[in-house]
């Protein structure tokens, strides 16, 4: 008994982290909640009664589900509407790339396209996206995003030309990536290799700039499944309660 308690105790703690976390992170640009899934433990079967003895967690998965998109001031931000992922990685190609939906894009002094964490956007091609300062002795003076991930940019008072493509990466199973933190993710065996393409292409969807995709936490939900976690966690804690305080009359008696 004090085992099959003990499991409720750890599952519905774990069912609290994972919620909190998801709250946590409900205005973050990218995020995507995850979900715990738990399985029964059974013991020996005697006879026609197969007796369960707790419940232990499986794992958690991320729901890739679309987030709402949300517009900004920014035109290099940028959000993906549909299947695929921004593919982040070092200038000098040094480590393998990193995936994230997270399309806060920023400029650094050399004119790179880059993350909050310094990470270089790359191309379907696994470039580092550049916006050059300068173009034909012409300065920069308007740059934008095409629903296809073509970066135009117009110099002096020349046509808008194409200066760069933004790639994106999907997955057989998305869901498997491995998390590295601030919505960042590295491919696992389970998720499959990465394949690369240009947004609008056939298993990749589009990109609209100007704008972030925002979390899909739904707080309402997220509220509704805590409580019932914590009404699991409360009633485990009286039956544990209750388990001690008869093993005290036990022994007393």
């Amino acid at each position: 008994m004090f085992d099959t308690i003990r499991s409720g105790l750890a599952a519905s703690t774990r069912q609290l982290d994972i919620i909190t976390d998801n709250m946590a992170n409900a205005k973050s640009a990218g995020f995507k909640r995850s979900t715990a899934s738990f399985s029964d433990v059974y013991a020996a079967t005697v006879g026609n009664q197969t007796q369960g003895i707790g419940v232990k967690l499986e794992g958690s998965r991320r729901a890739f589900s679309q987030g709402s998109i949300e517009t900004t001031q920014n035109t290099l931000d940028l959000a993906v509407l549909g299947q695929g992922m921004f593919v982040l990685g070092p200038r000098d190609g040094s480590a393998a790339p990193i995936f994230t939906r997270e399309g806060g894009v920023t400029v650094d002094s050399e004119g790179y396209l880059v993350s909050s964490e310094g990470f270089s956007y790359l191309s379907d091609e696994l470039e580092p996206l550049q916006l050059p300062a300068s173009w034909m002795g012409a300065a920069l003076e308007a740059v934008n995003v095409n629903s296809d991930g073509a970066i135009m940019a117009v110099y002096g008072q020349n046509e808008a030309i194409k200066v760069g493509q933004v790639g994106l990466a999907s997955f057989v199973d998305v869901a498997r990536l491995q998390p590295l933190g601030s919505n960042r993710f590295a491919v696992s065996r389970e998720s499959g290799v990465a394949t690369y393409g240009r947004p609008g292409g056939e298993t990749f969807g589009t990109v609209q700039a100007g704008a972030l995709e925002v979390s899909n936490v739904d707080l309402t939900n997220e509220l509704a499944m805590m409580i019932r976690a914590q009404q699991i966690y409360n009633a485990n804690s009286r039956a544990l309660q209750t388990e001690v305080d008869l093993g005290k009359r036990l022994i007393d008696s």
